[in-house]
């Protein structure tokens, strides 16, 4: 048993730890990387240390560092904050309360943190509410924690399959039928616009010539994307520039009849695509035939005024004409 001064300095010390771990959960999701030396530390560090002994009063030393550090970025408490204590909180103090306890045991709550900080960040990510969380179903959260470990894998570990002035497109790995359209920062709000577009024209093909296939748009986090088809085709600049050559299939007539009609029915249909050039044109690999990607631009008449229609309407026109000019050169 503990002497009563040491067992005085004993609480005064797990107070201060208290405050310390409690602290650190006000910075949590705040800045979740600048968690990560303290979850790092707990782990690693605190362990195998005993409550009472000098290694114990070295380490919460080490820990005052590393909430110093902290302090500098502590931002206004997020709501979420109390989602997270709830769940720890107890746990925690059941710990602290004991003094014959072994400070061994914040390694379960350390764990608890680190899946809550992974559930937080995924949320964070996708743009996911607080109370589209709460009203989440376990598998339905398991399968989008999966989606986005896959798209974040694609991401940091391929090359992209296509690169814009707005956005890089990646093949999801092992899912080679489908890919992610990321935004950059500044045209970020394009991402529920572009999906609502392509999902206004699921289904919609004309002479065989259709658009992708949305799956997810995913906006208001730090992940601004639309999840879509991948098509089995070629960029045509790819083509044009000699890089890929044309499939066997390919016949040019057939080729530019079907791009002036799919192009034409999005008119008759009050949509315009505003950006119709080589680099927005795919040939599909089997069929030779058109495939139109990249409605980030796109424009429905109702919502522009008629001049800007018209000019739209003329860009789509001069687009097609484009294509089909380079096509014919390069067949000739």
């Amino acid at each position: 048993m503990f002497e009563e001064s040491e067992k005085g300095g004993l609480e005064a010390e797990q107070k201060k730890l208290e405050f310390l771990l409690d602290s650190i959960m006000d910075q949590f999701l705040e800045d979740s990387e600048a968690l990560s030396p303290c979850v790092d530390f707990l782990e690693s560090q605190i362990g195998s240390v005993g409550i009472g002994s000098s290694e114990y009063i070295q380490k919460i030393a080490e820990m005052e560092g590393v909430l110093h550090a902290l302090e500098g970025l502590r931002e206004q408490r997020h709501d979420r904050r109390n989602d997270i204590k709830r769940n720890i909180d107890k746990k925690i103090l059941t710990y602290l309360s004991d003094d014959d306890a072994s400070i061994a045991g914040l390694s379960e709550v350390v764990g608890v943190f680190v899946r809550e900080r992974q559930r937080a960040k995924l949320f964070l990510k996708m743009g996911i509410t607080k109370k589209e969380a709460e009203e989440m179903k376990p598998a339905h959260l398991e399968g989008l924690m999966e989606c986005l470990r896959l798209i974040e894998d694609s991401i940091q570990n391929t090359k992209p399959i296509g690169v814009g002035t707005t956005s890089q497109v990646f093949a999801i790995t092992g899912k080679d039928e489908i890919c992610i359209k990321v935004l950059n920062e500044k045209d970020a709000h394009n991402a529920p616009h572009e999906f609502q577009m392509l999902n206004d024209l699921d289904g919609h093909e004309v002479d065989g010539v259709r658009s992708p296939k949305p799956l997810k748009a995913y906006s208001g986090g730090d992940l601004n994307a639309v999840l879509m088809e991948n098509f089995d085709a070629t960029e045509m600049t790819h083509v044009l520039d000699g890089g890929v050559a044309l499939p066997d299939q390919f016949d040019l007539d057939a080729f530019e009849g079907s791009l002036k009609a799919y192009v034409d029915s999005l008119h008759e249909m009050g949509v315009a695509h505003g950006t119709i050039a080589p680099r927005n044109v795919m040939i599909d690999r089997k069929t030779g035939l058109p495939r139109i990607v990249d409605f980030g631009n796109a424009a429905r008449e109702k919502e522009v005024d008629q001049n800007m229609w018209d000019i739209l309407v003329s860009k789509d026109s001069a687009g097609v004409q484009q294509c089909i000019s380079g096509l014919r050169k390069l067949v000739e």
